[in-house]
């Protein structure tokens, strides 16, 4: 549970030359750099402006067919951390699939696949995917073969799958249709991860992005046994969620916790769950250990852990709250208090794994 709650993330901008979020692709000849040009330029910091750029629409509202013909330029960090982010998935035979794939979307389209508008070639993966797919949630317990082997290519060629296969398979069969279609250019499906941003529930879904001149627009759609494009929305998404865990992503301190304090004015008890579990996770990650008990993160840790105790949260929720702040003690020297939540972290996780290999604090580990 604790490694997909950290895996958050799927959600990571960066700030781009002169804090611009978007700029045109230019046809210029391609020019050899010299020394001082390759020299990376100071950036400008990050500035509410950016965020004020992020918009979220429901999908049934979005308008895949009125973006700019030409290709946006997208910001280093967007594209290396979140486009090109590496799925837990590969494609074993991806000549094979892409062929498999460029075949059969033709049969989702009105006309030639080169020639489909971007709405229906979004449609066309969506569909591929849903009437190719049964779900079913105990694969990794029943077909261990097919997760060892680690190929998202052999669930659809089953024909079988469960949230993440569904979602990395979407990412995959958009991105070989829109290799073939120029009406794509500027429209991405990447992964999400995390429930209802962190829920008792495992599961994955997708992110849709819509990169114009001006923003960036983003709707959720979550295609896990679902069989109708109608059924796939999910709705009711907070945009200021949506910031918060972009800021905490792109380590901007400042702005995630004006964020996080925003949610906290209106938050309701579950939602407030998360909220302490997010707190407790930005404070650790943006923890310098050099610095002592004063530091701004150490408090917000142990407020997260105050927070935690007159709640009950969730398991995997309340053992990262309890890991931080037995991480933040040892490393300021309270060893007395690391003790006694390191008892109380062995009482209730007797199974649990204290700073396992994804913990902030693993380096921590006796």
């Amino acid at each position: 549970m604790r490694k997909v709650l950290a895996l958050l993330f799927a959600l990571l901008f960066g700030a781009g030359q002169g804090c611009g979020m978007l700029t045109p692709v230019e046809s210029s000849p391609k020019q050899v750099e010299t020394l001082e040009q390759r020299v990376e330029k100071p950036r400008k910091k990050l500035t509410r402006e950016f965020y004020d750029k992020i918009k979220y629409e429901d999908f049934s509202n979005v308008d895949f067919d009125s973006l700019p013909k030409e290709k946006i330029e997208l910001i280093s960090k967007f594209k290396e951390n979140i486009i090109d982010a590496d799925f837990k998935y590969g494609i074993g035979d991806l000549a094979k699939f892409e062929k498999e794939i460029s075949e059969l979307s033709n049969k989702y389209l009105s006309g030639k696949l080169a020639e489909a508008s971007a709405s229906e070639c979004v449609a066309a993966a969506m569909k591929i995917v849903m009437d190719k797919l049964e779900y079913d949630k105990t694969l990794d317990d029943t077909r261990k073969d097919l997760k060892s082997k680690g190929e998202v290519d052999l669930y659809f060629y089953e024909g079988i799958g469960h949230c993440e296969h569904y979602s990395i398979l979407f990412c995959e069969i958009f991105k070989i249709i829109k290799s073939h279609n120029p009406n794509c250019k500027n429209i991405y499906v990447t992964q999400h991860v995390g429930g209802n941003y962190y829920s008792e529930q495992k599961h994955v879904w997708n992110s849709i992005w819509m990169v114009d001149n001006d923003k960036i627009t983003m709707a959720f759609v979550d295609l896990s046994n679902k069989k109708k494009i109608e059924d796939v929305e999910v709705t009711n998404v907070s945009l200021d969620r949506i910031k918060m865990v972009l800021a905490q992503t792109m380590l901007d301190y400042k702005n995630s916790f004006e964020f996080l304090e925003k949610e906290y004015e209106h938050a309701q008890s579950d939602y407030l769950k998360e909220l302490i579990f997010m707190k407790s996770l930005i404070g650790a990650q943006f923890y310098d250990r050099t610095k002592g008990k004063e530091d701004k993160n150490f408090k917000v840790i142990m407020d997260a852990l105050q927070d935690a105790k007159g709640m009950h949260m969730w398991r995997g929720g309340y053992a990262t709250v309890l890991e931080n702040a037995i991480g933040a003690y040892i490393s300021v020297g309270e060893q007395e208090k690391a003790d006694e939540l390191i008892e109380e972290f062995k009482r209730r996780f007797p199974r649990e794994e204290l700073f396992g290999k994804y913990s902030h604090w693993r380096d921590l580990r006796r």
